[in-house]
């Protein structure tokens, strides 16, 4: 749970980096109010993936790690192990680590490196990241008669 807190949050950075300069109130309401539509990890993905910050893979593999998170939440009354067969098969399926393929690794050590590659992921693509120039709002005049017809 703790690789998803700290992948959540670089998240938060990569999407803060992104956007205009907020005020403190908006950036609240986005992201930490139990209604904003950024607080859950869920949401700071599709955002990212639907603004074409992050690709199919990193998707893939950040929607997995938040299965996994929710797997171990939903069984923390009992034991979960990355010997599970429904957590190997998830670890096995990581788009990040196709470098690795061919080597025998175990679950854990999966989940690791895809925890380790995403976060480096996200890191470069907050530190390439600009803030966009602040939004306008367009000239209503222009917009009703664009021609400008009498």
């Amino acid at each position: 749970m703790i690789a998803s807190d700290y992948l959540a949050g670089l998240l938060q950075d990569l999407l803060r980096a992104r956007m205009v300069n907020l005020t403190t109130e908006t950036e609240k309401d986005l992201f930490e109010q139990s209604s904003g539509p950024l607080k859950t990890l869920s949401g700071r993905i599709k955002l990212a993936y639907a603004l074409g910050w992050i690709g199919a893979g990193m998707l893939a593999d950040l929607d997995l790690i938040r299965k996994m998170r929710n797997d171990f939440a939903a069984h923390s009354h009992q034991s979960t192990r990355f010997t599970d067969r429904s957590l190997k098969q998830k670890c096995a399926s990581f788009k990040g680590l196709r470098f690795l393929s061919g080597r025998a690794l175990t679950p854990r050590t999966q989940f690791f490196f895809a925890v380790i590659a995403l976060a480096l992921q996200l890191n470069y693509l907050h530190a390439t990241s600009r803030h966009p120039p602040t939004g306008f709002d367009p000239d209503i005049e222009q917009v009703v008669n664009p021609d400008g017809l009498e």
